[in-house]
């Protein structure tokens, strides 16, 4: 998730991977690669409260994000997920700690929505 998911975004072309699954992408444009001109499938997975995307995401960072993606990609929202909600770790900053859905129940939906958009062929 996160970071990780943008290097998903770097190698999924030269591995021959078919479909990206990003939970928890922020618009970090920078470490992200444009895959608006491949036939990728990309699903991105995001939380309504999301504390990281509230720090980094602007109007025109997000725009752009969308624009590096395949014009299909298929976005869906957690309600009341936060960033740490898709991992497993102690979230640090106050904002991950106030609120959200218990992480258990953040993992199921995001993995449910996850096997369901691999499933889509």
């Amino acid at each position: 998730h996160s970071m990780g998911a943008f290097a998903c975004t770097m190698l999924a072309v030269p591995l021959g991977a078919t479909d990206i699954v990003l939970w928890g992408a922020a618009p970090f444009l920078d470490c992200m690669d444009d895959k608006s001109d491949t036939n990728v499938r990309v699903l991105v997975v995001q939380a309504t409260k999301d504390s990281m995307m509230d720090m980094v995401a602007t109007r025109e960072k997000l725009k752009k994000f969308w624009q590096m993606l395949p014009a299909l990609a298929v976005r869906h929202e957690i309600a009341n997920g936060t960033h740490s909600g898709f991992a497993s770790y102690t979230p640090s900053w106050k904002p991950e700690v106030e609120g959200g859905i218990p992480r258990e129940e953040q993992h199921k939906e995001a993995t449910r929505k996850t096997i369901e958009f691999l499933k889509e062929q």
